[in-house]
């Protein structure tokens, strides 16, 4: 039934001729909601493709190309203020249990790679949730070794395989046994979901993120308590951006000599050019370094 009351674009302005103009959140929204329809019915066979992915490469090809010599900034944590982060973490979880989930959420988006999302229930075009269960945490043996993945449903519904670090592990097994799970590692086909709410159910994203934001709050507060006034206001600056764990996670291990294929794979990167191309420039390393040595 049609609603002639409705009035999506009306204006709320005390001026007589007021003039309509969506906001970039707005305009955000509507293609967000077009393109999950638009999914919906090709998906169902009711067209061929989706018009908007062609509106998507002419704005990529609208856009103006930055110069080469541009270089890429991975927002990532350094090592100081990684390591101050796992130790203000882990002194909270010990001193209130109720920290114990902040500990487990920070540690495996940071080891896994892992975006926010990919830690919470996801929509499917069908309509049904998936929803991340300790059975993604799989045991592997290979050339009589055992290992252990983690098997992530992420952006754009694409499946990856990241391997658990052995030092990961006992994160793994602490959060089990805080929420009272049989078995300190998880068995085949387990469906409890990893990060449970009160109610049993699995946290949603927005939750998820909360608990990140909580987390660095902590660390800005526990910074400011020991003088570090300036890393605490660069620190708290960051509060809501959660990819810093992931890109933070992914550089320590390329720095640490892992092979950048394995580690763009485990990015869920289309290719390991891209991965370098974002997280490896060995020659700017060396100019800054070099550069930050000169003599005044």
């Amino acid at each position: 039934m049609p609603n002639h009351v409705w009035r999506p674009f009306a204006l709320r302005s005390k001026d007589d001729n007021p003039t309509y103009s969506a906001s970039q959140a707005s305009l955000n929204a509507s293609r967000t909601a077009l393109q999950t329809f638009f999914k919906f019915l090709v998906s169902q066979q009711y067209l061929l493709s989706n018009p908007l992915d062609e509106v998507r490469k002419r704005d990529r090809k609208a856009k103006p190309q930055l110069s080469n010599d541009v270089e890429a900034d991975v927002r990532r944590l350094t090592d100081w203020q990684w390591a101050y982060f796992l130790e203000t973490v882990t002194e909270a979880a010990a001193q209130n249990s109720k920290y114990e989930r902040h500990l487990f959420v920070v540690v495996t988006m940071k080891s896994l790679f892992l975006r926010v999302g990919e830690l919470a229930p996801r929509p499917l075009e069908d309509g049904a949730e998936r929803i991340p269960v300790f059975g993604d945490f799989r045991r592997k043996v290979i050339q009589g070794e055992e290992y252990w993945s983690y098997f992530v449903f992420g952006k754009g519904d694409k499946a990856r395989s990241v391997t658990l670090p052995d030092a990961y592990l006992p994160y793994l097994r602490r959060w089990r046994t805080y929420l009272g799970l049989p078995g300190t590692m998880p068995e085949q086909n387990e469906r409890n979901p990893i990060i449970p709410s009160s109610h049993g159910n699995a946290l949603g994203k927005r939750q998820v993120q909360r608990i990140y934001e909580q987390a660095v709050m902590l660390t800005v507060e526990r910074m400011r308590d020991h003088g570090f006034m300036e890393e605490a206001s660069q620190y708290e600056a960051i509060k809501s951006e959660t990819h810093y764990l992931r890109h933070t996670g992914a550089s320590q291990a390329i720095e640490s000599g892992a092979d950048i294929r394995h580690i763009s794979e485990e990015l869920g990167h289309a290719s390991a050019a891209f991965t370098e191309s974002v997280y490896v420039n060995s020659d700017q390393a060396r100019k800054r370094f070099e550069g930050r040595g000169r003599s005044i």
